[in-house]
């Protein structure tokens, strides 16, 4: 097919378990209930109501699922509460259950959904969906080792993976930006884990997204429709990188919300002395100012 290819593939073998909706393994409405909230606006009553009705329902669960409660079945209903709690971790988070609200159909469909698959140079490119299919494999994820199936192995090669895919951008004679590796389960804050959120945090991919393009320009009867042509595919990939850097973004802060290693108020060594060198600035300069309004007070 050349350089660039586009392929469909479809499940085989057996087919995957079905993704549960997280409103369905919590039993939860994704319409708030009627609750009293006073004269709080409709967006934040609705909100408050959703939250109140999701922790309501988690705690419900908890108890069901709880091994007192389940004597003899406990292998199975420890997976079932490690469900809920990967449920209840995303839909406890306004932003992250908005998020999943926006890409729930996509989510779902998992592994089930015939997709197009696109290649650079032999190289397969990954696409937004498979980045938001990704998200219940992660929060579910218990075992944060570095084997190749933990939080760590598995984000590893993902990350890496795209790092690579950036190196696309060689091929449209633009330079490429070297993005960080996950590390392992092991790095401290300071020695790359809070370098590579500072980065991955502002993806923008460099990939053009030409595949997009539904029109070819040697089609064109005129240079009329020539125009419209190229003002459509533009619109196609600009809508297309944005929202594959959204989704990356997205997973990256979906990610670091859940790595043990990253500290969000860490500061490094020589921020810390700096902050201590500004701060004995500042009491110093505070000092002369009022030693010099005694001068001038005499």
């Amino acid at each position: 097919m050349g350089a660039n290819q586009s392929t469909g593939s479809g499940s085989g073998g057996n087919a995957p378990q079905a993704k549960r909706c997280y409103y369905e393994v919590l039993d939860v409405n994704r319409q708030a209930s009627d609750d009293e909230y006073g004269t709080l606006s409709d967006d934040v009553v609705m909100r408050l109501k959703r939250g109140a009705r999701i922790k309501k329902a988690y705690r419900k669960k908890a108890l069901e699922l709880h091994p007192d409660r389940n004597y003899g079945n406990v292998e199975e209903t420890t997976k079932q509460f490690a469900e809920v709690q990967s449920a209840y971790a995303v839909l406890s988070d306004p932003q992250e259950r908005a998020w999943y609200d926006s890409h729930r159909n996509v989510i779902l469909r998992g592994d089930d959904a015939v997709q197009a698959q696109h290649y650079e140079h032999d190289v397969r490119i990954t696409t937004t969906a498979d980045i938001m299919k990704m998200l219940p494999k992660i929060n579910a994820c218990r075992d944060f080792s570095d084997s190749s199936s933990s939080f760590y192995g598995i984000l590893r090669d993902t990350f890496d993976t795209l790092a690579k895919e950036e190196l696309a951008c060689e091929w449209q004679q633009i330079d490429p930006l070297a993005y960080p590796g996950f590390g392992n389960a092991k790095d401290e804050h300071d020695s790359g884990v809070r370098s590579f959120y500072a980065v991955w945090s502002s993806f923008a991919t460099k990939k053009d997204f030409a595949w997009m393009d539904i029109y070819r320009y040697s089609e064109a009867p005129d240079r009329r429709v020539r125009r419209l042509m190229e003002k459509e595919n533009k619109r196609l990939r600009e809508d297309a990188i944005r929202e594959f850097n959204d989704a990356v973004r997205s997973l990256v802060a979906f990610v670091k919300k859940r790595d043990p290693r990253f500290k969000p108020n860490a500061q490094s060594e020589a921020d810390r002395q700096k902050t201590l060198r500004d701060a004995a600035a500042a009491q110093a300069a505070r000092a002369r100012a009022a030693n010099q309004a005694k001068i001038e007070e005499t």
